[in-house]
């Protein structure tokens, strides 16, 4: 799962921002109506984890909205598909490795994937006792670079993985902001909204727009 892998930014801004996914293995966990019972009640229970460890947001493929959308976290949760996934972001390296060490504990046999800088994951990943089974690795933008948005824009649409925040939408939200009809919490949200997967970090682009609209 490559979507949450190309976050833009310096090191300083993506230092708290760590997307995480709980995905299913299609072939084995909804093969039969007992195995897909199974796996809802392991996402459940994932889910459940990830709540209790102060996530940003959340949310799932097939749930209409995430919490940044202002859906309760008890809706999120029924809302849950077994042939979907659970999709978190956190804002902290205390929150991931809490959730991280709950989650190796109870062994639900549902893969996890974590990006973020690479060593402030497998630092984590050490200190919970976890050795990572693959390691997928973004090597920047291949192709004519003049045609992407203007750097600082991607670092916010690019937390949105699959490009539904456009930089169109951020520059709007980030002259609301500057003209005071936004705060950047509020903007912050604003941008959240087309990122139905519940991993774009709305504490992290509310600093990025407090420092763009100066």
């Amino acid at each position: 799962m490559t979507h949450s892998l190309h976050r833009a930014g310096t090191c300083e801004s993506l230092k708290n921002d760590f997307p995480v996914l709980a995905m299913v293995a299609r072939q084995f966990d909804i093969v039969n109506p007992d195995a897909k019972k199974r796996t809802l009640e392991k996402l459940q229970a994932i889910f459940d984890v990830f709540d209790q460890h102060a996530p940003t947001n959340l949310g799932s493929l097939y749930v209409p909205g995430t919490r940044a959308h202002g859906m309760t976290d008890a809706a999120l949760r029924a809302g849950l598909k077994p042939n979907g996934f659970v999709g978190a972001v956190f804002s902290d390296r205390a929150s991931l490795r809490d959730a991280l060490r709950e989650l190796k504990e109870r062994d639900f046999g549902i893969s996890i994937i974590v990006s973020g800088l690479i060593d402030q994951v497998f630092g984590i990943c050490d200190q919970v006792g976890l050795q990572p089974h693959t390691i997928d690795l973004a090597l920047g933008v291949w192709g004519n670079q003049k045609l992407l948005p203007k750097a600082e824009l991607m670092e916010i649409t690019t937390m949105c993985g699959h490009a539904l925040t456009s930089a169109s939408l951020v520059e709007d939200v980030i002259d609301r902001v500057r003209r005071g009809s936004l705060t950047p919490e509020q903007g912050a949200l604003e941008l959240a909204k087309p990122c139905v997967c519940g991993i774009f970090n709305q504490r992290r682009a509310a600093e990025l727009l407090t420092d763009l609209a100066k």
